[in-house]
């Protein structure tokens, strides 16, 4: 069963790894969302799974804003919490 949402924390040591294969390996397998948590930069990229089966340019939220998920209904994350 693929889960809706993949949540990736990125590391110095694994952060381009993290970006383009892990990336591209969740995409192969199909959860709805995907987030790419910056912690050093304070900042959230989210791509979600568009039509055909791949994940669209993707956005990318501040700590000072909220995410709003839209793999999960009725949640919001205020990133000023994560950070």
């Amino acid at each position: 069963m693929t889960p809706d949402l993949i949540v990736e924390v990125l590391s110095p040591a694994t952060a381009r790894k993290d970006r383009r294969e892990k990336r591209a390996l969740y995409q192969r397998v199909g959860p709805l969302e995907c987030l790419v948590v910056d912690p050093d930069g304070e900042y959230v990229e989210r791509y979600s799974l568009g039509e055909g089966g791949h994940y669209d340019q993707g956005g990318v939220f501040s700590a000072e804003e909220t995410l709003t998920l839209s793999s999960i209904e009725q949640v919001d994350i205020p990133l000023s919490e994560v950070f």
